[in-house]
C-alpha cells in the first residue's frame, strides 16, 4: 500500500472517528497542516544531516592532508579544521531543535 494510500484511510478513518457531525474538512484541513509541516521539518532534517556530512568529510580529508605532510602539526590548531567544527557544532544544534519541533508537532497531532 503507498504511502498516500495509507494516509487518506487514517484520514478518512479519523475524521469518521472524531467527527461524526459534519465538521470532517476542519479536522482534514487541520491533518493537512500537520503534515506539511512535518514534511518540511523532514526536508530541513534531510539538508542539515547532508550539510553535516559534508562537514565531516571535509575534515577528514584536511586531517588527511595535515597527517601526509609530516603529522607532527597539531591539527586542533589548523584554521581550517577549527572553522569546520564550528559549523558541525552549529549544524548539530540546529538538527537538535528540528528534531524536538519534530517531537512536538507530533505529540500535538496525538
Amino acid at each position: 500500500m503507498t504511502s498516500w494510500n495509507k494516509m487518506r484511510e487514517d484520514m478518512t478513518r479519523e475524521m469518521k472517528e472524531e467527527a461524526p457531525d459534519g465538521r470532517g474538512a476542519s479536522i482534514a484541513s487541520k491533518k493537512a497542516d500537520q503534515l506539511a509541516q512535518v514534511g518540511r521539518l523532514r526536508y530541513q532534517i534531510f539538508l542539515f544531516e547532508q550539510k553535516g556530512e559534508k562537514t565531516f568529510s571535509e575534515i577528514g580529508e584536511r586531517l588527511f592532508q595535515i597527517a601526509q605532510a609530516d603529522g607532527t602539526e597539531d591539527p586542533t590548531a589548523d584554521p581550517l579544521i577549527k572553522k569546520k567544527l564550528a559549523e558541525a557544532k552549529k549544524i548539530e544544534r540546529k538538527l537538535r531543535s528540528l528534531h524536538n519541533k519534530m517531537a512536538q508537532l507530533r505529540e500535538k497531532a496525538a
